[in-house]
């Protein structure tokens, strides 16, 4: 089966790429291969800092641990797939970067996932005074 879908991948990216080579040029075509590369380069070496922030985020709250994995693991894997020479493969990764930052949002996504203290509890009593309670023994 793995076969298969790698002749069936192949067949696609050569018509693909015989296309966009007839309608561009040569040169277009050396040209994005090499651009997305580089971007590709990018995006997998900007990962770490990219994870410092999510991790940042998630520890807000902002964040659930769903989306730190899905943005991570799509940034990587759409890094590697720009990085592949070929027009599917880069198309593939431009899905990855941008789909999940654009329709993978949903808005109570963070619902459940907000960090709360659970130290603190809030409520309108001003008479209560913090303290210290030292035990003494005495001898």
């Amino acid at each position: 089966m793995p076969a298969v879908l790698i002749i069936i991948y192949l067949f696609i990216e050569v018509m693909v790429t015989s296309s966009f080579s007839s309608a561009f040029g040569g040169g277009t075509l050396f040209l994005e291969i090499i651009g997305t590369g580089i971007l590709g380069v990018v995006l997998i070496s900007s990962t770490g800092a990219h994870m410092n922030e999510s991790l940042m985020k998630l520890r807000q709250g902002q964040i659930n641990p769903q989306d730190l994995m899905g943005s991570t693991i799509s940034r990587i894997v759409g890094g590697v797939l720009l990085f592949l020479p070929g027009i599917t493969t880069d198309i593939m990764g431009l899905i990855l970067q941008l789909g999940f930052k654009k329709f993978g949002k949903n808005p109570d996504n963070n619902a459940g996932f907000r960090q709360e203290d659970k130290y603190t509890e809030y409520n309108d009593n001003d008479d209560i005074i913090d303290v210290e309670v030292i035990d003494r023994k005495d001898k």
